[in-house]
């Protein structure tokens, strides 16, 4: 963990070839809170692998706590080309993401990447979830090309304060919850604009939970076309301009 952490802070790059790279949660003694984010990418910075053939396995003990295997808290940066594997990672609290977004962002992307982030039920989180507000946005962010085959919650859960979002080619297999979950704060200066959803495969598997394949609320010039849902619906409450095409 240390040495990838160094490399990215020094370099604003981290390529990770073949192999299996152990990121071990640090120890702590309660009440002192530990690191919420194992690994954190700075300004301008790029962690990248060989895909399937490079492979981040999360483990330890996360003491109950928040946890979160990348932190994307700053402008510029992508990860792509690895698998994350949490299956390890044990004594989890209820926001354990694998990436999760911090605003304010500029500019971000995910992408190609293969996600084994298994069901624990109400003690876990997102395979990559965004957090903005009106005040601390995120835009320009890119999710593309992605394996989301085990999500414990959602596979992209966003939560308010997210402008210009594109979701582009990928897959949705075994999750917990809805695969693509804008959550939105209620209010209307928090909301989620300018969103594109395009050529997603959405699938049914025997352990998915949500009632629906895309919940969508409090979003604002919204795109969602040519994806492939089976098995679940939409559900769409407070969605201004929103377009619904030549889905299946």
């Amino acid at each position: 963990r240390l040495a990838i952490q160094n490399a990215l802070n020094a370099q604003h790059c981290a390529y990770l070839p073949t192999g299996r790279y152990d990121i071990v949660t640090p120890s702590f003694i309660p009440p002192a809170r530990r690191i919420y984010d194992m690994l954190v990418l700075p300004d301008d910075s790029v962690l990248s692998g060989d895909g399937l053939a490079s492979v981040l396995v999360f483990r330890g003990n996360a003491g109950q706590q928040d946890w979160r295997g990348i932190g994307l808290n700053n402008d510029r940066s992508a990860v792509h080309d690895l698998w994350f594997d949490t299956s390890a990672l044990t004594n989890t609290s209820e926001q354990t993401h694998v990436i999760h977004v911090t605003g304010p962002v500029d500019t971000f992307d995910v992408s190609h990447n293969y996600f084994n982030h298994p069901d624990r039920g109400e003690l876990g989180g997102d395979c990559v979830q965004l957090t903005g507000y009106a005040v601390t946005p995120i835009v320009h962010a890119s999710i593309e090309g992605n394996n989301f085959d085990k999500c414990d919650r959602s596979g992209v859960g966003v939560h308010s304060g997210t402008y210009d979002l594109s979701i582009v080619n990928n897959h949705f297999g075994t999750v917990g919850d809805q695969p693509i979950d804008f959550e939105g704060s209620g209010s209307e200066a928090d909301a989620i604009d300018g969103v594109v959803i395009d050529n997603n495969v959405i699938d049914y598997m025997p352990g998915s939970q949500g009632e629906m394949s895309v919940e969508i609320q409090m979003t604002r010039n919204l795109v969602f076309r040519n994806n492939r849902v089976a098995g679940r619906g939409l559900f769409v409450f407070g969605c201004v301009h929103c377009k619904f095409l030549h889905n299946v």
